[in-house]
């Protein structure tokens, strides 16, 4: 399916089954590890870093994204500033996060485990998205999406290290693992695009210009990524943790089977991008073709969240009886999650980024909203229900505006 993007297709595919893999064997690992409780303590903490996260670099990373595939010889300057950006504006955000969390989740936590979730998600992981960026600049998907896959067979490492190495596994022994596998990760990711793409050194600077396109991606990176992972930050606040550490396997279930999708949609950015400038029908083209690739995957991972929903409690113990109930009712959330990130690859690459923004903090909204009406009445079927009907009105939202904006702009040609 990925010749829709180029060279590099065979090798991203494996490496995106690689990373959904690694993303369920560590789900699995630390699930079991942690037990419900701490589990959903540590999926809500990370899904509010996570959200946090998307400032680090203040959007420095998706401007280098967006331009250096049309002006390639500007990829030194754009990946130092990038970069610099993503450490400095990291540490004062980690600060942020542990100043905050502890009225957001609602939960105590200590200082250190607070501290090592925000180094993991607030300032490495970034450095590794900011890598695969590097990388799908120079259209090279195969080392894009391996740099993708090496951030969740880490944290693998790490919880089996954990497993093997600690008699009485807890959140904060976990986590220490956790965080130094992904600072271990961060510099090993940037020695490669190093060596890999050179990128001549430059001095950081940052005009006016950039400086504000940067914070509008940001802005619109956040309302991405916060309807992603808020879900977990607001069970846990809601429902407690042994509530958020069930839902959080079954929708980290749900993500790990839509990766491919949401790689390609990531991998097909550049492309879409330098189409924008030649006729339509080229650029609608690909389009309905990675729609069609969307749905199609996303019927076949709803089969999978079936099976496989039966088959992890089984793997995880008692505990997780009540996850196998929850993946059947989110069958359908594989395909809505591929759709979402396509609809926002296609408005991003077509300059209609506050169209995006509109959809998705209208999506942010009823999210906030289902959570707070079904939760307390409705429990676990409840949140279910409160991330599907966020999906689903956040994908016909973006979906609606793609083609009736597409209309216009045909029927004004």
């Amino acid at each position: 399916m990925l010749r829709l993007i180029g060279r590099g297709a065979a090798v991203g595919t494996v490496w995106q089954v690689v990373r959904a893999l690694s993303h369920l064997v560590w789900v699995v690992i630390v699930a079991r590890l942690l037990g419900p409780d701490a589990y959903g303590k540590l999926a809500g903490a990370m899904g509010l870093a996570g959200a946090l996260g998307t400032f680090t670099g203040l959007g420095l990373g998706l401007v280098m994204l967006l331009e250096v595939p049309r002006q390639l010889h500007t990829f030194g300057h754009a990946w130092y500033r990038a970069l610099l950006m993503t450490i400095g504006s990291g540490v004062f955000l980690v600060a942020l996060f542990v100043f905050v969390a502890p009225f957001v989740i609602g939960r105590a936590a200590s200082n250190q485990v607070l501290i090592a979730i925000g180094i993991s998600e607030i300032i490495c992981f970034p450095i590794a998205v900011l890598c695969s960026f590097a990388f799908q600049t120079h259209e090279r998907m195969g080392w894009a999406s391996a740099v993708y896959a090496a951030v969740p067979a880490a944290s693998t490492m790490a919880a089996a290290a954990c497993w093997i190495s600690e008699t009485q596994p807890s959140l904060g022994t976990y986590i220490i693992y956790h965080a130094v596998a992904s600072v271990a990760t961060a510099l090993f990711l940037v020695g490669v695009v190093r060596i890999r793409l050179r990128p001549p050194r430059s001095k950081f600077a940052c005009s006016r210009t950039e400086a504000l396109r940067g914070m509008e991606l940001s802005i619109v990176r956040t309302a991405d990524i916060a309807l992603n992972t808020l879900d977990k930050t607001l069970v846990l606040r809601i429902g407690g943790g042994e509530m958020a550490g069930v839902y959080a396997v079954a929708t980290r279930l749900a993500f790990a089977l839509a990766l491919p999708i949401v790689t390609l949609s990531s991998a097909a950015l550049p492309r879409l991008s330098r189409l924008k400038a030649e006729p339509a029908s080229s650029r609608d083209g690909l389009i309905r073709r990675l729609l069609a690739v969307t749905i199609g995957w996303g019927a076949a991972a709803a089969l999978g969240m079936v099976v496989l929903g039966q088959v992890l409690p089984v793997i995880l113990g008692p505990a997780y009886i009540a996850v196998a109930a929850v993946a059947s009712h989110l069958a359908a959330l594989p395909a809505l999650v591929g759709l979402c990130s396509l609809g926002c690859t296609v408005l991003l690459t077509s300059d209609r980024q506050r169209h995006r923004l509109t959809i998705q903090l209208f999506g942010l909204l009823v999210l906030v909203g289902t959570a707070v009406l079904f939760i307390p009445a409705y429990g676990l079927s409840g949140a279910a229900t409160m991330v599907l009907l966020t999906q689903v009105l956040t994908a016909s939202g973006l979906w609606l505006i793609i083609w009736t904006t597409r209309s216009k702009s045909v029927a004004g040609s």
